[in-house]
């Protein structure tokens, strides 16, 4: 994910904030260490729905999200992949090729959008 499409040095959509201090009337922080903790939308700049007890159950969600970002992006060549390995004509070497490349894509961008 572009950086410059979010919060500048931030490379994740979605973050996670928790309450800076033990009242629960405190500002979120993304170095917040009180619970609840919610998942940040860096590009909206806002919180969304649902409070977590814990940060590890809001990291969990947020890079779950994070994940999801990432496929969406590259829906349409899943699309691409997916159409020609429905058509037997397809040779299947460059086929799983292909289908290894944009895997290793994902997966390294994924973990980029989880740091």
């Amino acid at each position: 994910m572009p950086e410059d499409t979010i919060t500048p040095g931030c490379k994740a959509r979605y973050i996670v904030d928790g309450h800076e201090f033990a009242d629960p009337e405190s500002a979120f922080l993304g170095d917040g260490e009180y619970p609840p903790f919610v998942v940040f939308d860096a590009l909206a700049q806002q919180n969304l729905p649902g409070e977590y007890a814990t940060r590890e159950v809001a990291q969990d969600v947020a890079d779950a999200l994070n994940f999801a970002v990432v496929v969406v992006q590259h829906a349409s060549e899943l699309w691409d992949l997916a159409k020609d390995a429905a058509n037997p004509k397809t040779p299947v070497r460059p086929f799983h090729a292909r289908a290894k490349a944009l895997v290793a894509l994902i997966e390294g961008e994924a973990k980029n959008a989880l740091k």
